[in-house]
């Protein structure tokens, strides 16, 4: 192999040696080690051309992302200034009733609102897996930040096709929409019940204390088991719900591990319960999308779909009232009308507590077919107006075509 250093060797260059036999074995020895370092400085070159060609490479890689970062920046710049003052607005319109548990969860929901500026989404279209195409539609000039509520969802009943959101994966407190999950599994379980459960003087006392809503069941009633599901949704019974937990499971902290189980099963992945009733507790949240999911699930057992629709209910004589107890539902007590244009509300659950805010869970008619709607975390009241109807009402007769 020629030698590749033209100081040495120029190209057509002749050298002529005479030898001697010692001479030439000495010359056979320099020419092998000549060999030898002719093969490595080729080596090197190669690498070093190799090396020269990757750098270039990477120089024109670093300058792409280089403009690409510009680009970026430029972009987010431009968006800074609308971006913040939606935020601030709305931070401020809900601050009672929205609530981050660490910085991560905080940007999150930041990121979730500048998305919703920009109109950019990545969720799921359809609630139900496998669900058959939705037929509802929309109408596109209806927005999300005309409800009250910091969170909602509307979808179609039969396929889970989502038609309308509003920060449908912002960690909230679920309050008296709890029961909904209760209910159901006291349902599921209704087969394997006593026919009665006396609903024991125990409970009260700390009922009592937190303030918590009550069907009227009296310490030492004994109540048939549907019934207490009535009362667990049309009246919003903690002492309903309590009775349930326990005689399914042995006690409410048992009852909440089932609750977790069903969830998961349904698909709840930002949903934690703690109790049955949805009374405060740090650790026991949910999303509007997931309590959706619930309903879906819910309103396909006939037991729960005829509380959750009943706008009152008599119950059966129990040992302390001998012609039974009537039941009326709270939401519908608290509409002036179930009627809105083209439409009817069918059926639906309220809750509340000061940390989660107004609540809402519903389903509703119009032009033949059937729609849920799921709203939390409005904080807003006026002379006993409940703002989560309102919002439903307004979902309902404007946002579906």
């Amino acid at each position: 192999m020629g030698d590749l250093n033209p100081a040495v060797r120029k190209p057509g260059a002749r050298v002529s040696v005479a030898m001697s036999s010692g001479a030439r074995t000495s010359g056979a020895q320099v020419s092998s080690g000549a060999a030898t370092t002719g093969a490595q400085a080729s080596r090197a070159h190669a690498a070093s051309v190799h090396a020269a060609f990757a750098a270039h490479i990477k120089r024109r890689s670093r300058r792409r992302r280089f403009c690409v970062s510009i680009a970026l920046i430029v972009f987010i710049v431009g968006a800074i200034e609308p971006a913040t003052a939606y935020l601030r607005e709305e931070l401020d319109s809900h601050r009672s009733s929205i609530f981050f548990e660490d910085p991560l969860e905080a940007f999150a929901y930041s990121t979730q609102k500048i998305a919703e500026l920009f109109n950019i989404s990545d969720d799921d279209d359809d609630l139900a897996a496998g669900g058959s195409a939705g037929t509802g539609s929309v109408d596109p000039s209806f927005e999300s930040g005309s409800l009250y509520s910091s969170a909602a969802l509307l979808a179609e009943l039969d396929t889970g096709l989502v038609l309308l959101k509003k920060n449908s994966e912002l960690r909230v407190y679920p309050a008296s929409l709890t029961k909904i999950m209760t209910a159901l599994l006291a349902a599921e379980y209704l087969g394997s019940l006593p026919e009665s459960i006396t609903v024991e003087p125990s409970m009260f006392p700390e009922l009592y204390i937190a303030n918590a809503s009550m069907a009227g069941f009296m310490p030492g009633e004994e109540v048939k088991t549907e019934d207490l599901i009535y009362g667990a949704i049309v009246a919003s019974g903690a002492e309903c719900c309590l009775t349930l937990a326990t005689a399914i499971a042995g006690s409410e902290e048992a009852f909440a591990v089932m609750m977790n189980e069903r969830a998961r099963e349904i698909g709840m992945t930002g949903t934690h319960f703690t109790n049955s009733t949805g009374l405060h507790d740090p650790e026991h949240f949910s999303t509007a999308r997931d309590i959706a999911r619930l309903l879906l699930a819910a309103l396909n057992n006939e037991v729960f779909k005829a509380a959750f629709t009943a706008v009152e209910h008599t119950t059966a004589p129990t040992n302390m009232r001998p012609d039974g107890w009537l039941l009326e539902s709270d939401m519908f007590s608290m509409m002036t009308t179930r009627d809105f244009p083209g439409g009817i509300v069918r059926g639906g659950k309220t809750g509340f507590t000061p940390e989660a805010g107004q609540c809402m869970a519903s389903m509703a008619e119009k032009n033949g077919r059937l729609y849920i709607f799921v709203s939390t975390g409005n904080g807003v009241e006026s002379q006993g107006r409940t703002y989560s109807i309102d919002d439903a009402l307004n979902a309902y007769a404007n946002a579906v075509l």
